[in-house]
């Protein structure tokens, strides 16, 4: 729908579209405090799409990227998300995404085997929504976490466009089957199951728009190697969650390796530290609130974030 036909009244909270010379469509919307004053704020309102069921109104804003002086590192993994800033920050975000797909995926299995139809449909619909819904709604929390407290550093995230295809990629091999000469999957299906199934470009993009919306800029680089070649020792970490060397933790070293490769020396709070996440039960020690509802506070050690406990931060000692 053309800007030049339709009007919002925010006051009425109503779309007023020129139907006819002289005849008009009233069409009442559900907009909130926040919704209108999203609008207000807009540099511009583009074309509006109107379906059976909902009014789509794009927001255009303009917003000023400044120069960042610090920079943080994010590596997306399957069911954490590692953060490690130039000020000598850093710490794991726990998603729990993993165990979520894991779950939906046996809960459809259980619905494939319901005889009649007609349930089994509904059932699978009410899940998808509901997995979908629960998905969204971590990724949000997880994109603004970063989005605010990272506010004004230059974002360094792995280009994971091909990520996909890497899943999925096959190599000639003889099956063991037929004793053919074949393309064959070098992951096995759970594998590309979890791998295809993980939102990587939806976090990124989430963290991509909050982020260049408080005018912090991104860059995205390689991720070859980030993860196995060990930042303070080089050696190879593989498929271990810790260098069997150092001790350096898989997910800080690939964040330490993101900095390196935009150029940035590692930050020296950070430089003798074990960086070894999460430590035992008995070192963890709590502390204050860091998602805006209580009274704030900060950290300069590491920390597991964990979405599904109300924003609860623990502090490890690493020197």
């Amino acid at each position: 729908m053309h800007k030049n036909i339709f009007k919002i009244e925010l006051e009425n909270s109503q779309l007023i579209v020129n139907y006819k010379p002289r005849e008009k469509i009233f069409l009442n919307l559900k907009l909130s405090d926040y919704h209108k004053q999203q609008i207000k704020n807009a540099s511009k309102i583009g074309e509006v799409l109107v379906n059976e069921k909902s009014v789509y109104i794009p927001l255009i804003y303009e917003v000023n990227l400044i120069k960042p002086e610090k920079f943080v590192a994010i590596d997306v993994n399957e069911n954490n998300i590692a953060f490690v800033s130039s000020d000598g920050k850093f710490g794991k975000i726990v998603t729990g995404v993993k165990e979520l797909k894991v779950g939906y995926a046996e809960k459809r299995k259980k619905i494939q085997k319901i005889r009649n139809k007609r349930r089994r449909e509904k059932l699978l619909k009410k899940y998808k929504e509901r997995e979908q819904n629960r998905t969204k709604d971590v990724l949000h929390k997880i994109s603004k976490f970063i989005a605010e407290n990272f506010k004004g550093y230059g974002i360094i995230m792995e280009d994971l466009k091909c990520l996909r295809r890497t899943a999925n990629r096959k190599v000639k091999k003889l099956n063991k089957y037929n004793h053919k000469i074949q393309k064959i999957g070098v992951n096995n299906k759970f594998m590309k199951f979890r791998l295809n199934s993980f939102p990587f470009r939806k976090i990124q993009f989430y963290i991509q728009y909050k982020s260049l919306f408080n005018g912090s800029p991104l860059y995205f680089v390689n991720p070859k190697n980030t993860s196995k070649i060990c930042f303070r020792c080089g050696g190879l970490i593989n498929s271990s969650k810790n260098c069997s060397n150092c001790g350096l933790d898989r997910d800080i070293n690939a964040c330490l390796n993101l900095l390196k490769m935009w150029g940035l020396p590692p930050p020296e709070s950070l430089f003798n530290a074990n960086m070894a996440l999460p430590l035992t039960k008995k070192d963890e020690e709590k502390v204050e609130d860091l998602s805006g509802r209580g009274n704030g506070g900060s950290y300069r050690y590491g920390c597991i974030f964990d979405v599904h406990k109300n924003y609860n931060f623990y502090n490890y000692s690493i020197g």
